[in-house]
Protein backbone atom coordinates (compact mmCIF):
# COMPACT_ATOMS: atom_id res chain seq x y z
CA UNK A 1 0.00 0.00 0.00
CA UNK A 2 1.60 3.45 -0.98
CA UNK A 3 0.70 6.62 0.44
CA UNK A 4 0.91 10.22 -0.97
CA UNK A 5 4.39 10.86 0.35
CA UNK A 6 5.83 7.81 -1.13
CA UNK A 7 8.97 8.44 -2.87
CA UNK A 8 8.57 7.34 -6.65
CA UNK A 9 10.13 4.53 -7.99
CA UNK A 10 10.58 2.62 -11.43
CA UNK A 11 12.38 -0.54 -11.82
CA UNK A 12 15.11 -1.02 -14.37
CA UNK A 13 15.30 -4.78 -15.97
CA UNK A 14 12.52 -7.27 -15.23
CA UNK A 15 13.86 -10.60 -14.60
CA UNK A 16 12.80 -13.53 -12.58
CA UNK A 17 14.24 -11.63 -9.89
CA UNK A 18 12.62 -8.91 -9.99
CA UNK A 19 9.23 -10.54 -10.48
CA UNK A 20 9.63 -12.81 -7.49
CA UNK A 21 11.05 -10.48 -4.90
CA UNK A 22 11.62 -6.78 -5.81
CA UNK A 23 8.12 -6.16 -7.32
CA UNK A 24 6.16 -7.34 -4.69
CA UNK A 25 8.15 -5.85 -1.73
CA UNK A 26 7.83 -2.16 -3.44
CA UNK A 27 3.74 -2.93 -3.83
CA UNK A 28 3.94 -3.43 -0.07
CA UNK A 29 6.00 -0.42 1.09
CA UNK A 30 4.56 2.58 2.59
CA UNK A 31 7.28 4.52 1.56
CA UNK A 32 7.45 3.66 -2.16
CA UNK A 33 5.17 3.88 -5.38
CA UNK A 34 5.65 2.14 -8.47
CA UNK A 35 5.90 4.73 -11.41
CA UNK A 36 6.29 2.06 -13.85
CA UNK A 37 8.88 -0.23 -15.25
CA UNK A 38 11.00 -0.91 -18.13
CA UNK A 39 12.55 -4.16 -19.87
CA UNK A 40 13.36 -5.62 -23.10
CA UNK A 41 11.13 -8.08 -23.14
CA UNK A 42 7.46 -6.87 -24.64
CA UNK A 43 5.47 -10.01 -23.04
CA UNK A 44 7.17 -9.63 -19.25
CA UNK A 45 6.86 -5.39 -19.52
CA UNK A 46 2.88 -6.08 -20.69
CA UNK A 47 2.03 -8.81 -17.88
CA UNK A 48 3.66 -6.89 -15.15
CA UNK A 49 3.04 -3.20 -15.60
CA UNK A 50 -0.72 -4.60 -16.04
CA UNK A 51 -0.37 -6.17 -12.82
CA UNK A 52 0.41 -3.48 -10.57
CA UNK A 53 -1.06 -1.18 -12.64
CA UNK A 54 1.66 0.96 -13.36
CA UNK A 55 3.46 2.62 -16.64
CA UNK A 56 5.17 0.07 -19.12
CA UNK A 57 8.10 1.88 -21.01
CA UNK A 58 9.63 0.54 -24.44
CA UNK A 59 12.28 3.03 -24.29
CA UNK A 60 14.52 3.65 -21.25
CA UNK A 61 14.60 7.37 -22.46
CA UNK A 62 11.26 7.73 -21.30
CA UNK A 63 11.89 6.48 -18.22
CA UNK A 64 14.77 8.60 -17.52
CA UNK A 65 13.00 11.37 -18.72
CA UNK A 66 10.07 11.32 -16.16
CA UNK A 67 9.82 14.07 -13.81
CA UNK A 68 7.91 11.81 -11.53
CA UNK A 69 10.52 9.36 -10.69
CA UNK A 70 12.59 9.68 -7.96
CA UNK A 71 14.14 6.36 -7.93
CA UNK A 72 15.37 3.84 -10.39
CA UNK A 73 16.04 0.56 -9.30
CA UNK A 74 18.39 -1.26 -11.62
CA UNK A 75 18.41 -4.70 -12.06
CA UNK A 76 19.96 -5.07 -15.73
CA UNK A 77 23.02 -7.66 -16.21
CA UNK A 78 26.25 -6.77 -14.15
CA UNK A 79 27.80 -5.18 -16.95
CA UNK A 80 25.41 -2.88 -17.81
CA UNK A 81 25.36 -1.24 -14.30
CA UNK A 82 28.31 1.37 -15.12
CA UNK A 83 26.78 2.41 -18.53
CA UNK A 84 22.76 2.43 -17.16
CA UNK A 85 23.62 3.59 -13.92
CA UNK A 86 25.64 6.93 -15.26
CA UNK A 87 22.48 7.57 -17.25
CA UNK A 88 20.25 7.37 -14.37
CA UNK A 89 22.75 9.84 -12.20
CA UNK A 90 22.69 11.79 -15.32
CA UNK A 91 19.01 11.98 -15.27
CA UNK A 92 19.25 13.34 -11.59
CA UNK A 93 17.70 10.34 -10.20
CA UNK A 94 18.71 7.89 -7.10
CA UNK A 95 20.34 4.85 -8.29
CA UNK A 96 19.46 1.66 -6.39
CA UNK A 97 21.24 -0.76 -7.64
CA UNK A 98 21.31 -4.75 -7.91
CA UNK A 99 24.81 -6.16 -6.64
CA UNK A 100 27.30 -5.27 -7.77
CA UNK A 101 27.34 -1.84 -8.34
CA UNK A 102 30.02 -2.43 -11.35
CA UNK A 103 32.43 -4.94 -12.48
CA UNK A 104 35.06 -3.02 -11.42
CA UNK A 105 36.76 -0.61 -8.93
CA UNK A 106 37.27 2.32 -11.08
CA UNK A 107 33.84 2.85 -12.81
CA UNK A 108 32.24 2.31 -9.11
CA UNK A 109 34.12 5.04 -7.87
CA UNK A 110 33.14 7.53 -11.16
CA UNK A 111 29.40 6.37 -10.37
CA UNK A 112 29.76 7.72 -6.51
CA UNK A 113 31.43 10.57 -7.38
CA UNK A 114 28.52 11.37 -9.58
CA UNK A 115 26.30 10.46 -7.00
CA UNK A 116 28.39 12.80 -4.65
CA UNK A 117 28.41 15.67 -7.13
CA UNK A 118 24.82 15.70 -7.87
CA UNK A 119 23.15 14.91 -4.13
CA UNK A 120 21.87 11.85 -5.25
CA UNK A 121 21.58 8.69 -3.47
CA UNK A 122 23.94 5.77 -4.39
CA UNK A 123 22.48 2.35 -3.18
CA UNK A 124 23.74 -1.30 -3.80
CA UNK A 125 21.66 -3.89 -3.08
CA UNK A 126 22.39 -6.76 -0.64
CA UNK A 127 19.72 -8.67 0.64
CA UNK A 128 21.59 -10.01 3.53
CA UNK A 129 22.55 -7.28 5.40
CA UNK A 130 19.04 -6.42 5.96
CA UNK A 131 17.39 -9.51 6.89
CA UNK A 132 16.78 -9.33 10.84
CA UNK A 133 18.60 -12.31 11.22
CA UNK A 134 21.89 -10.48 10.55
CA UNK A 135 20.34 -7.85 12.88
CA UNK A 136 20.36 -10.55 15.94
CA UNK A 137 23.24 -12.19 14.63
CA UNK A 138 25.54 -8.67 15.65
CA UNK A 139 22.94 -8.27 19.08
CA UNK A 140 24.00 -11.58 19.84
CA UNK A 141 27.75 -10.94 19.81
CA UNK A 142 27.74 -7.20 21.06
CA UNK A 143 25.52 -8.35 24.46
CA UNK A 144 28.87 -10.70 24.79
CA UNK A 145 27.07 -14.20 23.81
CA UNK A 146 29.96 -15.50 22.77
CA UNK A 147 32.32 -13.52 23.76
CA UNK A 148 35.22 -12.05 21.75
CA UNK A 149 35.00 -13.06 18.44
CA UNK A 150 38.09 -15.49 16.97
CA UNK A 151 36.93 -16.85 13.48
CA UNK A 152 34.34 -16.91 11.39
CA UNK A 153 33.21 -19.54 8.75
CA UNK A 154 31.19 -19.13 5.62
CA UNK A 155 30.26 -20.88 2.57
CA UNK A 156 27.76 -20.71 0.07
CA UNK A 157 28.22 -23.18 -2.84
CA UNK A 158 24.99 -24.21 -4.88
CA UNK A 159 25.25 -27.06 -7.78
CA UNK A 160 25.60 -26.19 -11.58
CA UNK A 161 22.89 -24.25 -12.98
CA UNK A 162 21.62 -24.37 -16.88
CA UNK A 163 24.71 -23.72 -18.83
CA UNK A 164 22.62 -20.34 -20.38
CA UNK A 165 22.12 -18.84 -17.01
CA UNK A 166 23.46 -15.51 -17.24
CA UNK A 167 25.61 -16.37 -14.63
CA UNK A 168 27.80 -18.31 -16.94
CA UNK A 169 28.43 -15.39 -19.36
CA UNK A 170 31.41 -13.16 -19.35
CA UNK A 171 29.56 -10.83 -21.90
CA UNK A 172 27.37 -10.21 -18.88
CA UNK A 173 29.34 -9.93 -15.81
CA UNK A 174 29.01 -13.57 -14.84
CA UNK A 175 31.35 -15.44 -12.50
CA UNK A 176 30.85 -16.81 -8.97
CA UNK A 177 32.85 -13.74 -7.61
CA UNK A 178 30.59 -10.59 -8.91
CA UNK A 179 27.61 -13.04 -8.02
CA UNK A 180 27.83 -14.88 -4.71
CA UNK A 181 31.54 -13.99 -3.87
CA UNK A 182 30.36 -10.58 -3.37
CA UNK A 183 27.51 -11.21 -0.44
CA UNK A 184 30.25 -13.28 1.73
CA UNK A 185 33.06 -10.99 1.48
CA UNK A 186 31.09 -7.73 1.82
CA UNK A 187 28.55 -9.20 4.41
CA UNK A 188 31.00 -10.68 6.58
CA UNK A 189 32.98 -7.56 6.25
CA UNK A 190 30.07 -6.03 7.88
CA UNK A 191 29.40 -8.56 10.40
CA UNK A 192 32.76 -9.08 11.92
CA UNK A 193 33.45 -6.66 14.65
CA UNK A 194 36.89 -5.83 13.22
CA UNK A 195 38.16 -3.92 10.86
CA UNK A 196 39.47 -5.68 7.73
CA UNK A 197 43.05 -5.21 7.33
CA UNK A 198 44.24 -7.82 4.34
CA UNK A 199 42.83 -10.46 2.35
CA UNK A 200 43.72 -13.24 0.45
CA UNK A 201 41.96 -14.83 -2.38
CA UNK A 202 42.30 -18.00 -4.56
CA UNK A 203 39.76 -17.44 -7.40
CA UNK A 204 39.49 -20.49 -9.89
CA UNK A 205 37.65 -21.36 -13.53
CA UNK A 206 36.60 -25.00 -13.63
CA UNK A 207 37.38 -26.56 -17.30
CA UNK A 208 34.93 -25.70 -19.94
CA UNK A 209 33.92 -22.25 -18.38
CA UNK A 210 34.62 -19.17 -19.18
CA UNK A 211 33.70 -17.53 -15.89
CA UNK A 212 35.10 -18.13 -12.52
CA UNK A 213 33.41 -20.97 -10.74
CA UNK A 214 34.93 -20.85 -7.20
CA UNK A 215 36.77 -19.56 -4.48
CA UNK A 216 38.09 -18.84 -1.25
CA UNK A 217 39.23 -16.32 1.06
CA UNK A 218 40.81 -16.28 4.54
CA UNK A 219 40.65 -12.04 5.89
CA UNK A 220 42.44 -10.93 8.78
CA UNK A 221 40.65 -8.27 11.25
CA UNK A 222 42.47 -5.63 13.28
CA UNK A 223 41.17 -7.55 16.44
CA UNK A 224 42.91 -10.65 15.48
CA UNK A 225 40.15 -12.88 14.27
CA UNK A 226 39.99 -14.38 11.10
CA UNK A 227 37.79 -15.35 8.55
CA UNK A 228 37.65 -18.19 6.06
CA UNK A 229 35.34 -17.73 2.77
CA UNK A 230 34.22 -20.43 0.77
CA UNK A 231 31.87 -20.08 -2.53
CA UNK A 232 30.96 -21.18 -5.83
CA UNK A 233 29.29 -23.02 -8.36
CA UNK A 234 29.28 -26.65 -9.04
CA UNK A 235 29.23 -27.96 -5.43
CA UNK A 236 26.34 -29.05 -2.61
CA UNK A 237 24.58 -27.04 -1.43
CA UNK A 238 26.04 -25.05 1.82
CA UNK A 239 24.43 -21.27 3.08
CA UNK A 240 25.79 -20.41 6.54
CA UNK A 241 28.19 -18.55 8.77
CA UNK A 242 29.32 -19.57 11.53
CA UNK A 243 30.91 -17.22 14.50
CA UNK A 244 33.02 -18.98 16.64
CA UNK A 245 34.50 -16.61 20.37
CA UNK A 246 36.35 -17.55 23.13
CA UNK A 247 33.02 -18.25 25.01
CA UNK A 248 31.07 -19.86 22.16
CA UNK A 249 29.41 -20.28 18.76
CA UNK A 250 26.89 -18.78 16.91
CA UNK A 251 25.73 -20.55 13.66
CA UNK A 252 23.01 -19.47 10.94
CA UNK A 253 21.47 -20.71 8.05
CA UNK A 254 20.87 -20.03 5.86
CA UNK A 255 22.14 -17.10 5.23
CA UNK A 256 23.54 -15.68 2.42
CA UNK A 257 19.75 -16.86 0.62
CA UNK A 258 16.57 -17.30 1.67
CA UNK A 259 15.11 -19.94 0.07
CA UNK A 260 11.04 -20.58 0.86
CA UNK A 261 11.75 -23.78 1.70
CA UNK A 262 13.70 -23.28 4.21
CA UNK A 263 12.80 -21.28 7.37
CA UNK A 264 16.31 -19.26 8.52
CA UNK A 265 17.87 -20.01 11.70
CA UNK A 266 20.41 -19.11 14.63
CA UNK A 267 21.46 -21.67 16.76
CA UNK A 268 23.75 -20.56 19.97
CA UNK A 269 25.82 -23.02 22.10
CA UNK A 270 28.31 -21.22 24.92
CA UNK A 271 29.30 -22.67 28.40
CA UNK A 272 25.93 -21.27 29.87
CA UNK A 273 23.69 -23.09 27.29
CA UNK A 274 24.25 -26.36 25.38
CA UNK A 275 22.15 -24.78 22.26
CA UNK A 276 19.51 -22.09 22.49
CA UNK A 277 18.04 -21.25 19.35
CA UNK A 278 17.82 -17.27 19.16
CA UNK A 279 14.30 -16.09 17.84
CA UNK A 280 14.00 -13.01 15.28
CA UNK A 281 11.93 -11.61 13.16
CA UNK A 282 12.32 -13.55 9.81
CA UNK A 283 11.04 -10.17 7.91
CA UNK A 284 11.29 -9.74 4.04
CA UNK A 285 14.90 -8.83 3.35
CA UNK A 286 14.18 -6.80 0.05
CA UNK A 287 11.44 -5.09 2.48
CA UNK A 288 13.59 -4.12 5.36
CA UNK A 289 16.09 -3.09 2.71
CA UNK A 290 14.01 -1.00 1.09
CA UNK A 291 12.96 0.70 4.94
CA UNK A 292 16.27 1.59 5.52
CA UNK A 293 17.10 3.12 1.89
CA UNK A 294 14.09 5.29 2.10
CA UNK A 295 15.33 6.46 5.93
CA UNK A 296 19.27 7.14 4.92
CA UNK A 297 18.18 9.23 1.49
CA UNK A 298 16.53 11.95 3.33
CA UNK A 299 19.61 13.40 4.92
CA UNK A 300 22.76 14.12 3.38
CA UNK A 301 24.90 11.71 6.02
CA UNK A 302 22.61 9.12 5.54
CA UNK A 303 23.27 9.36 0.96
CA UNK A 304 26.78 9.69 2.00
CA UNK A 305 26.36 6.65 4.35
CA UNK A 306 24.99 4.41 1.26
CA UNK A 307 27.48 5.24 -1.29
CA UNK A 308 30.33 4.50 1.07
CA UNK A 309 28.72 1.33 1.86
CA UNK A 310 28.66 1.06 -2.14
CA UNK A 311 32.18 1.53 -2.36
CA UNK A 312 33.62 -0.33 0.01
CA UNK A 313 31.85 -3.79 -1.25
CA UNK A 314 33.37 -2.49 -4.53
CA UNK A 315 36.90 -2.16 -2.89
CA UNK A 316 35.92 -5.55 -1.61
CA UNK A 317 36.26 -6.75 -5.13
CA UNK A 318 38.96 -5.56 -5.97
CA UNK A 319 41.17 -6.66 -3.49
CA UNK A 320 39.73 -10.14 -3.56
CA UNK A 321 40.81 -9.85 -7.88
CA UNK A 322 44.57 -8.62 -6.66
CA UNK A 323 45.10 -10.89 -4.17
CA UNK A 324 44.51 -13.92 -6.65
CA UNK A 325 46.57 -12.34 -9.03
CA UNK A 326 49.44 -11.86 -6.45
CA UNK A 327 48.97 -15.27 -5.01
CA UNK A 328 49.32 -13.81 -1.37
CA UNK A 329 47.50 -11.41 1.31
CA UNK A 330 47.09 -7.76 0.11
CA UNK A 331 46.31 -4.73 2.19
CA UNK A 332 42.58 -3.75 2.32
CA UNK A 333 41.96 0.30 2.44
CA UNK A 334 38.36 0.91 2.71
Amino acid sequence: MNTSSARKIAVWGVGAHAIKSVLPAIADSVDLELVGIHTRNPKVLSEQSKSYGCLAWVDPAEMLANTTVDVIYLATPTALHYAHGFLVLAADKDLWCEKPLTTNLKDAQHLCQMAEDNGRALAVVSGPRYHPQFNALQNQMNNGAIGSVTNVFASFYFPHLSSDNFRYNPDLGGGALLDIGFYLLSVVDALVPGALVELKCTIETEIGYRVDTNATAILHFDDGSVADLLWGYGGDYQNFVSIIGDNGQLTATPFFSKPQNLPPYIHLSNQSVSEQSIDFNDKNQISTMFDVFCNKTETTIGRRTLVADALRSQKLLDAAIRASAQGGFVKFEG
